[in-house]
């Protein structure tokens, strides 16, 4: 994909008034959380087999149009806060967001190329199941 990109940029005219920038930050946790996208999943991540992160690409065009992308390695965010009640207590508040962005991307499709011995299956390659839609999920914790 890179490769393409770059031959694009090479080979097509430029107009010397675009601008682009980029921008990438890592969100891998420090600490073992709770991680979303497995319906198996019971326990805190237990390694990191790759980092993850946020990135941004921002473009202008001579004419003064923008256009902002960004991407996320994750498919929720989360937040809390808390309110001290005196002493070791505490009341916790808690939102998590799930597909934000309300992405309908395929998650799965017919992969199954035969029916059965020799019969071609005529379904193969069709989209079976989407992300699921936004979600907002919001909850207390109390601590004492």
């Amino acid at each position: 994909m890179t490769r393409l990109l770059l031959i694009l940029i090479l080979v097509l005219p430029q107009d010397a008034g675009w601008k682009a920038g980029f921008a990438r930050a890592r969100i891998t946790p420090d600490e073992p959380l709770p991680m979303a996208g497995y319906a198996a999943r019971s326990r805190p991540f237990e390694r990191v087999a790759g980092e993850l992160f946020v990135k941004a690409m921002a473009l202008e065009d001579g004419r003064g149009r923008k256009a902002l992308l960004i991407t996320a390695d994750h498919i929720g965010w989360s937040a809390d806060y808390a309110i001290p009640l005196g002493g070791a207590r505490r009341l916790v508040l808690l939102a998590d967001v799930f597909n934000l962005f309300d992405s309908q991307q395929v998650v799965q499709y017919d992969n199954y190329t035969e029916i059965s011995f020799q019969a071609p299956n005529p379904d193969f390659g069709t989209r079976l199941e989407y992300q699921a839609p936004r979600r907002l999920r919001v909850g207390a914790r109390f601590t004492f």
